[in-house]
């Protein structure tokens, strides 16, 4: 997709520029290319593992979760990613075909449509061919983009607290570049004639994982305290036009949404790995979202940065706190290859129960609240291997972002003026066994200070002498909490 600003309602300047995804993929891979960097640079480096443990204990799974599992998952993802569906390019009838698999199953499942009914209209724009107007376009919200009519899909399942208008609001597209030919196509670069590009991965993994969702929400004894809005995006690769429109008219009032979570390419998980990004954006939202990836067997790798690259920015740009899960680039991106038979079922199911376990606590607890913080943009730099790796299918480009930008130790960093702030630490890392907590700013470590200071280590230096200076000796760790000055030594040193 092209790049694209236009302003919302509120004056916001929203940019949907061509996209990807902030997500890179620890493993052997990784180990052998940190390897070759420290060979480059003259001394070992060592790759940074993702936030989680893999098969942590937990609570019982919560009511309904039972219905979203890896066969009907797939089995969703085939019809939506189906040669049938011609890619599912926004105003197709690939498109219309999808719009209306979504739709049939929410009725099924009795969840109620909120759709634009007065944009329906007498002159039918929000109805698909072959829909009833009564009943199909009440889940539709019909918008134009450019020539294409285009149709977002929204419902909506009730709280208990009818008079409130407070919701969490999950949203995924369902739209991809269809034969390429109209841009979006990475294929193009290497041959010129049109192949229909199912999209499996960008986005039906992430459209099937919210219609199981949809089945655990409306199988619940009782229905949770706050509403859950339902949102399938439309034209999502021509620039976030379906998201961007849906802010602009909510289905309900934007101020009274909790939270935002996005679930784009979420099929390639690699042995359950998942990417979490923006999700710094709410207070509290990190320590909730961990941990219950953990009881998942879900490897969440956290990245503390806001890149408009999906449907989470639109609603970031309106001071919603969004939290965006993925399972990241690979070589089949925005390329013909990119069919069902490459989409890893299991891990689908376990991010969609993560975004079920996050929807359901915040629904469920009025009292639960993420306050809206302001989100570092990606550095340059990271952008610049996302998108080298996205042009030239080569991994390698990922593995090098992720040791430069990705976490340290179990730390989940933040550039600032005078060092790194800490976002985020695993509980039973060894620098919380020191005392580091989230929102101390590490200042100096070993003697080298971590800012972009005269004589400083900035951004990438910063966290390579992070990485270093943590793996050897008892190292003394300078650092600002709130107006104090501390040190602590890691590792703690053994007591004998």
């Amino acid at each position: 997709m092209e790049a694209a600003c236009e302003r919302s309602a509120s004056g916001t300047e929203l940019l949907g520029g061509r996209r990807r995804h902030l997500a890179h993929r620890p493993g052997a891979a990784r180990r052998r290319f940190g390897f070759a960097l420290g060979l480059v640079l003259g001394t070992a480096t060592l790759a940074a593992a993702p936030v989680g443990a893999a098969g942590a204990p937990g609570a019982p799974p919560p009511p309904g979760e039972e219905q979203i599992e890896p066969v009907g998952a797939l089995e969703k993802v085939r019809f939506l990613a189906d040669d049938a569906r011609g890619g599912r390019a926004a105003g197709s009838e690939g498109n219309r075909e999808a719009a209306r698999y979504i739709i049939e199953r929410l009725r099924a499942l009795g969840i109620t449509p909120a759709g634009d009914l007065a944009g329906a209209g007498a002159a039918g724009q929000g109805t698909p061919p072959g829909s009833a107007p009564s009943v199909e376009s009440a889940y539709l919200q019909p918008f134009q983009a450019g020539t294409l009519q285009c149709h977002n899909i929204v419902a909506l399942v009730r709280g208990r607290e009818p008079a409130s208008a407070e919701h969490v609001l999950l949203g995924a597209h369902y739209d991809h570049v269809g034969l390429g030919q109209a841009g979006g196509s990475l294929q193009l670069f290497k041959r010129r004639e049109p192949a229909i590009h199912n999209g499996a991965d960008d986005n039906a993994s992430g459209s099937a994982a919210l219609l199981e969702i949809a089945e655990a929400l409306a199988a619940l004894p009782t229905p949770p305290a706050r509403h859950v809005v339902l949102v399938w995006f439309d034209a999502e690769e021509r620039g976030l036009l379906g998201s961007q429109h849906y802010v602009r008219h909510p289905a309900l009032p934007l101020k009274h949404c909790v939270l935002m979570l996005n679930l784009d390419m979420v099929g390639r998980s690699r042995g359950g790995r998942a990417v979490l990004l923006g999700a710094t954006s709410g207070q509290g939202l990190l320590e909730l979202m961990v941990p219950k990836a953990a009881e998942l067997g879900l490897r969440l790798e956290v990245q503390p940065y806001m890149v408009p690259n999906s449907d989470h920015y639109p609603f970031y740009c309106e001071k919603v706190p969004v939290a965006f899960l993925t399972t990241g680039l690979h070589p089949d991106y925005h390329r013909p290859g990119d069919d069902a038979d490459k989409i890893e079922a299991d891990g689908l199911a376990r991010v969609a129960r993560l975004a079920y376990r996050t929807a359901l606590l915040a629904a469920d607890e009025p009292s639960r609240r993420f306050s809206w913080r302001e989100v570092a943009d990606a550095p340059l730099g990271l952008m610049a291997l996302e998108a080298l790796e996205a042009l030239s299918g080569e991994q390698a480009f990922g593995e090098l972002a992720h040791l430069a930008y990705g976490p340290v130790g179990g730390l989940v960093l933040t550039p600032r003026a005078e060092g790194l702030e800490v976002v985020y630490l695993e509980p039973d890392s060894p620098l919380a066994a020191a005392g580091l907590r989230a929102g101390d700013l590490l200042v100096r470590v070993r003697g080298g200070l971590l800012g972009p200071r005269a004589r400083a280590l900035g951004g990438p230096l910063a966290r390579l002498w992070l990485q270093l200076a943590i793996t050897g000796p008892p190292a003394l760790v300078e650092l600002r909490r709130g107006g104090e000055r501390l040190e602590l030594v890691h590792p703690v040193p053994f007591a004998r």
